[in-house]
Formats: structure tokens, sequence, C-alpha cells
């Protein structure tokens, strides 16, 4: 992951089940990096249910890694995502006439 910054970039785990997530910081830039992140993530972003997607690139191994501003958050736990407000902010993605 370092190959693809500057040396002044600090870029550490960010941990997670899959061991593929990365905070790179520099200055006040922060971001969220993902190698072989899902091709949802785009849709995610530009409907404003994750953070911003500021790009992809594709490396020498055929790995893709997605960078995303990075925001302060958590995970939600099993019994939020069983709750109205999680639904609602997955269903503004949904045309009307598909749900």
């Amino acid at each position: 992951m370092e190959h693809l910054f500057d040396k002044e970039w600090e870029i550490v785990p960010a941990g997670g089940a899959t061991g593929e997530a990365f905070f790179a910081r520099y200055q006040e830039q922060k971001l969220f990096l993902k190698r072989n992140s899902s091709p949802f993530l785009a849709v995610l972003s530009a409907e404003g249910i994750v953070p911003k997607l500021v790009w992809t690139k594709r490396i020498e191994s055929g790995d893709v890694i997605t960078a995303q501003h990075w925001l302060n958050g958590r995970e939600l736990n099993p019994d939020e995502m069983e709750e109205e407000r999680a639904a609602k902010l997955l269903k503004k993605s949904i045309p009307p006439d598909r749900c």
C-alpha cells in the first residue's frame, strides 16, 4: 500500500475482518483505503450512504485499491441494523418502483 503514496504519508492498518483496510494520513488529509472492495462501493458513495470515493487504482498485482474521505464513525451492531433508521437510509437509494 505504501508504494501508492509519497513517503510523507502515514499508512496503518484500519482493522476489520479481512485485513485489507488501511488509514492514510498526510498533514490534514485523511483517507480510508481498501483493497478489492465491492464494486457496489461506487453506488453507495454516489448516494451519500458511505463517504465520498476519491479514487480507484488497479495495481500491478491486479488488485484494485479504493480511497475514500475519512470520516470518524463506528460500525453498527446487529441490533442497530434492524432499526428503522438503518432501513430508511438504505431505502433512499432504491427507486420507488423497485421497492
